[in-house]
């Protein structure tokens, strides 16, 4: 079985040399790793040294992470699997060599998450020292096996054979930060397969806040981003409902005492914007691509 492994990095240059040293650790190396970057700030290529496999960079200036996933997509014809990490998640040791033995015992599972023992992404974030401690200690599961409405974008893999065999995309009318990507790249693959997730892939998203996007532009894709699955048929609406009631929410009730990690200002106006839009029928994703 043939594995790539891709990375789409922006602004994190510090953070995605971390990523390659939790990669060069894997008891079972990927046969070919991709990094789509947006400019050459992105990566230092001497770091690139420590992978333990043929690798390719490729330069993407378009606009945001499904632009980059696809990139790579491009590149992974002659692959049988295809996994994305996000440049702050650091798996276990043993994370891929699991998921081979995972989509050998299946070929029903066309799409494979893992396990999350520490988000970073729901708080302010966690340092490199922080997830090497909580992998350490985290416990070795047998490979338990659940059917997920989505599959986490930090650490998901695909087989490529689907892919190829009906074209399946990452969808880039969600531009930038490209809230729920995976969600939508789930529930296009389940129309043809399984999509899992197992308890033995262990790994720690840092949920570094560096190069997101603007409070506002984020509000506004909370709200424009989820009606966009909607009108292709993705998801339901009594879901898009409780995505919007809930963001607007939890905006609404930390606008006067915000996370410090969190623009909850900003989200609320954004949230406001993309209202306004959709009552005026001009709400869309790409929308935050304006000075709005």
């Amino acid at each position: 079985m043939r594995i790539a492994v891709g990375y789409a990095t922006k602004g994190r240059r510090d953070v995605i040399a971390l990523s390659i040293i939790a990669l060069a650790r894997q008891t079972r190396s990927p046969d070919h790793v991709f990094f789509s970057i947006t400019s050459e700030e992105d990566l230092d290529r001497n770091d690139l040294d420590q992978v333990p496999c043929p690798v390719s960079v490729i330069s993407d200036q378009a606009s945001g992470l499904c632009s980059q996933r696809n990139r790579i997509l491009e590149r992974c014809s002659e692959f049988d699997i295809v996994i994305y990490f996000d440049d702050d998640f650091i798996m276990r040791s043993d994370y891929i060599e699991s998921l081979e033995t995972i989509f050998a015992s299946d070929e029903n599972i066309q799409l494979l998450t893992g396990r999350v023992v520490a988000d970073g992404a729901s708080g302010p974030g966690l340092s490199a020292s922080e997830a090497e401690e909580t992998l350490r200690v985290s416990e070795n599961h047998s490979a338990m096996i659940e059917d997920v409405f989505s599959a986490y974008g930090c650490n998901m893999a695909v087989r490529m054979p689907l892919v190829k065999k009906q074209d399946l995309r990452f969808d880039e009318e969600l531009p930038l930060y490209g809230w729920l990507e995976d969600m939508c790249f789930s529930r296009m693959v389940v129309l043809h397969g399984r999509v899992v997730r197992a308890t033995n892939l262990v790994g720690v998203h840092l949920g570094v806040k560096k190069a997101r996007v603007s409070g506002r532009k984020y509000g506004y894709s909370q709200i424009a981003n989820p009606l966009h699955l909607k009108s292709r048929g993705l998801v339901s609406q009594p879901l898009v409902i409780r995505y919007i009631a809930r963001n607007l929410a939890m905006n609404i009730a930390r606008y006067a005492w915000p996370e410090p990690w969190i623009d909850r200002r900003g989200r609320f106006r954004g949230n406001l914007l993309a209202l306004r839009d959709l009552i005026s029928g001009k709400v869309h994703p790409r929308r935050i691509l304006e000075e709005i």
